[in-house]
């Protein structure tokens, strides 16, 4: 059976995209946990949402970065 070339590497493109949805969700959640342990809710939860999700844009640059120095033959 043939690969569609249009399909290939989409794994890992899904792979990015749970990848982000994941670290942000688990960050909120710190934060979420942590506004109910001091009752200063949605301070914790907006701040750790704020850096769950610049982490998860991270991860996700990092990887373009990554292809992107391997399709043109750099390390």
């Amino acid at each position: 059976m043939k690969k569609i070339p249009e399909l290939r590497g989409v794994g890992s493109y899904m792979a990015l995209g749970i990848q982000m949805v994941v670290v942000t969700v688990v960050i909120a959640g710190i934060g979420y946990w942590l506004d109910i342990k001091t009752g200063r809710a949605p301070l914790f939860l907006m701040v750790f949402f704020l850096l769950g999700a610049f982490g998860g844009i991270v991860v996700v640059w990092r990887a373009m970065q990554r292809d992107g120095n391997n399709s043109k033959g750099g390390k």
